[in-house]
């Protein structure tokens, strides 16, 4: 987030890079969470489906 700032305007200074630097925070807050939520999304075995096969066998 900052790196364009820098290129574009130059050195970001106190309420702008604070702003920044916390925009860069949240961002990467909603990538991991994506991430961790994309990596669980494995299908699960309900527990009706579990009582089903175990008292059928």
């Amino acid at each position: 987030m900052m790196l364009p700032w820098i290129v574009l305007s130059g050195e970001a200074v106190g309420l702008t890079r604070d702003l920044l630097m916390s925009l860069a925070w949240a961002l990467n807050l909603v990538v991991a969470k994506w991430i961790l939520r994309r990596r669980t999304k494995a299908p699960r075995v309900g527990v009706s489906e579990v009582s089903l096969s175990t008292s059928r066998a």
